[in-house]
């Protein structure tokens, strides 16, 4: 795949992740004036709320249905509404709310009166629906010859972290950006040195890099819950790997090191899946470019590891 093609998927799929981030509106739900309007026995009611698929989405509390109103940001859609009373009891049922974008869908219980504008209102209480998750992904993996099949280096180790900022686009699905940086090391066996005009101890790559790109999620849990990220999830990313430090180091005889630096170009581009149960997944990772000068042979392909993901409050 050349480069070029590669960036533009990558242009391409940036420009779809900010289009489907715009993707809100928002949901005013008022109560009544007094309780007696609409013959409720208890102080106020309490509101479950599911999406189109009936899904649980969120609930509203007693204190946050009063006659002012209370404003939701919600992703655009249909939706039901419950209202409970005396804890257990459903008293009435509001299907089919139509959440537009950039507009705000009145539901009003003093005889469940429903209209949609754009003009801002004020009310008492403003609740934001959790829009991102975001956690630290401390990754270690190898690119050992069992894996990449490649008889010129003996082992590849890999240590790295990466920041990741997703906003949730549904329950299910999510995507954001990622930065971060990686260390690597490559061992090479006696049989495939690159340099054989003298004798070696020891041959090996150093590389450091900063890196940024993309990640899409799949969740089998619901991201607005549960802090957004414990659970079964399915991550697919790519990312440029910006070289700040590459050397090749020759242990010659145990006593003198020879290091070359200056063998890079810039276009270390990778696509990496995260598959397991979050905070421990599974990781492969695959370089699709070469970045080396002749003669230096590349740094593996594949890489197999394991991500820690931590969260980050904000």
């Amino acid at each position: 795949m050349h480069l070029k093609n590669v960036l533009l998927l990558l242009l391409v799929a940036c420009s779809f992740s900010l289009s489907s981030i715009a993707q809100v509106g928002t949901l005013l739900i008022k109560g009544p004036y007094s309780n007696e309007e609409i013959d409720f026995t208890h102080e106020y009611p309490v509101a479950h709320i599911f999406n189109e698929s009936s899904e649980f989405f969120m609930v509203l509390e007693d204190y946050d249905i009063n006659y002012q109103g209370t404003t939701i940001e919600l992703p655009i859609g249909s939706y039901t509404i419950e209202i409970y009373l005396e804890e257990d009891y459903l008293a009435q049922t509001l299907r089919n709310i139509e959440i537009h974008l950039g507009e705000i869908t009145d539901v009003t219980l003093s005889g469940i009166t429903i209209y949609h504008y754009t003009e801002p209102v004020e009310t008492q209480n403003s609740i934001t629906q959790k829009r991102w998750v975001q956690f630290w992904d401390l990754n270690l993996a190898t690119g050992n010859d069992f894996i990449n099949r490649n008889p010129n280096f003996n082992s590849h180790y890999n240590i790295g972290y990466t920041f990741n900022s997703l906003y949730i686009l549904s329950r299910n699905f999510s995507v954001g950006p990622i930065v971060g940086t990686n260390l690597n090391f490559t061992h090479f066996n006696k049989s495939g040195y690159i340099e054989t005009s003298y004798e070696h101890k020891t041959e090996r790559y150093m590389y450091w890099n900063l890196n940024a790109g993309f990640v899409f999620r799949i969740a089998v849990f619901n991201q607005y819950e549960n802090d957004g990220w414990l659970g079964g999830v399915l991550d697919l990313g790519m990312k440029y790997n910006l070289p700040l430090l590459f050397k090749h180091v020759q242990n010659i005889n145990g006593k003198t090191k020879v290091t070359t630096r200056g063998i890079h170009e810039y276009t270390d581009l990778s696509a990496f899946v995260r598959l397991g149960y979050s905070p421990i997944t599974l990781t492969c990772e695959y370089r699709l470019t070469d970045f080396l000068q002749s003669p230096y042979h590349e740094q593996p392909r594949i890489k197999l590891g394991l991500s820690f993901l931590i969260p980050y409050y904000y």
